[in-house]
């Protein structure tokens, strides 16, 4: 077999199990990490890195969602002697909203927020991505274009608050909506002033088409309740996280499209951020998630005992 054979057999799906076996030796230096897909590499992987201990190495793998990671789990751990050894990352989604009891194990990483890429969008990151990207220096221009981003931000969370609580209503009931196929471009757009706007048009029978499932009857009182209870939390632990990342990345997209009076682009920027790179543009610079700080240290800390 020459060498692009076997890049091509590299790239098949293969038992995720078994590339384990394969990697796992009982007495040596490595680490083996278990993700749900391939952005969560990319946003973890930063992290890792500045903690791992500088004489090990570390084998990831792509488990292909979190129910898998979890079945993986089982099998993983009785193959290891340290349990610091395999460590397994995923999202919380809306387990704790919907009843959904999942077990807690101390070498697996649950995201405070809904998914990775709730930690991406913050007013931090984003006065971040001017500077970096389109090399925004001005303190006053910096602060006005932070300052509106930031409550059109709290507009879009207002915006998706009934929406996420028909999905959340759905789920309790044991219906199965697929919100992967909500697209965020049929909610809202953004003004040329950076305003976003609400789209209205039909948006129970576009919510119903695209999830799949057709809502129950008298069911909105016990969806209005919900919305009142998820008043109490941050809009982040149950706001889709790729919903909240598209919209960032659409307000960053509508700074290069702003023109001055000559037609002329005001910011420009060489790196193109999109819905589909921007968790590898910008995991590199998310702050250090707390939890998952504490969650590396103690495992990298009991590897070196």
């Amino acid at each position: 077999m020459n060498f692009l054979d076997q890049l091509r057999d590299a790239r098949e799906p293969g038992n995720t199990y078994l590339q384990f076996i394969k990697d796992y030796k009982e007495h040596q230096k490595t680490v083996h990490l278990f993700f749900e897909g391939n952005d969560d590499v990319s946003f973890y992987n930063h992290f890792i890195k500045q903690m791992l201990p500088q004489n090990y190495s570390d084998f990831k793998y792509i488990c292909g969602g979190k129910q898998k990671v979890y079945t993986l789990y089982e099998k993983v751990i009785k193959r290891v002697s340290n349990k610091s050894r395999t460590l397994f990352f995923v999202d919380k989604d809306l387990s704790d909203l919907i009843d959904e009891v999942l077990p807690k194990y101390q070498n697996l990483y649950v995201t405070d927020y809904y998914s990775i890429e709730n930690f991406i969008v913050t007013a931090t990151m984003f006065r971040r991505v001017c500077e970096d990207f389109y090399h925004i220096t001005d303190s006053n221009q910096l602060a006005d274009i932070e300052n509106q981003f930031e409550q059109e931000w709290q507009t879009f969370c207002r915006y998706l608050l009934p929406i996420m609580s028909w999905i959340i209503y759905l789920k309790k009931e044991q219906y199965q909506p697929n919100s992967n196929n909500l697209k965020m471009k049929n909610f809202f757009k953004l003004t040329n002033d950076l305003k976003i706007v609400k789209i209205m048009y039909k948006k129970l029978f576009y919510l119903e088409k695209q999830c799949s499932v057709e809502t129950p009857n008298n069911c909105w009182i016990q969806i209005r309740k919900i919305v009142y209870h998820l008043k109490k939390y941050e809009a982040k632990q149950y706001i889709r996280g790729k919903y909240e990342l598209c919209f960032f990345v659409t307000f960053l997209n509508k700074l290069t499209n702003l023109r001055d009076s000559e037609g002329k682009s005001i910011f420009k920027t060489r790196t193109q951020i999109t819905i589909e790179n921007a968790v590898e543009i910008l995991a590199p610079r998310v702050p250090f998630p707390q939890s998952l700080k504490d969650f590396l240290e103690f495992h990298f800390k009991t590897l070196q005992k």
